[in-house]
C-alpha cells in the first residue's frame, strides 16, 4: 500500500469540508433557526449535557462524604464489652 502523500489528503479535506458545510447551518446556536421549534429542544439538551457530569461528580462525592462520617461514628462509638 503506497503512503498517502499530505498534499492529497489536504485536497481531500477540504473538498470534504466544502460539500459538509451546508449541514453546519442546523446548529441552535448559529441563530438560523430562530424559529425553529426544535430549537428549544437543542437548548434543553445542551443545560442537561452541561449539568449531567455535575450531578454525577456531586453524587459521587456525596457518597463519599456519607461513608466517611459514618465509619467515623462508628469507630467513634464506645463498644460494647460482653460481661466476663
Amino acid at each position: 500500500m503506497a503512503p498517502v502523500r499530505p498534499e492529497r489528503s489536504r485536497g481531500v479535506l477540504a473538498l470534504l469540508l466544502t460539500l459538509v458545510s451546508s449541514p453546519a447551518f442546523a446548529c441552535a446556536v448559529c441563530g438560523a433557526g430562530e424559529n425553529d421549534p426544535s430549537r428549544g429542544s437543542y437548548v434543553v439538551m445542551s443545560v442537561i449535557i452541561s449539568l449531567l457530569p455535575l450531578a454525577m461528580l456531586g453524587g459521587i462525592v456525596g457518597y463519599v462524604v456519607v461513608k466517611t462520617r459514618a465509619s467515623e461514628k462508628q469507630a467513634a462509638a464506645p463498644r460494647h464489652q460482653p460481661p466476663a
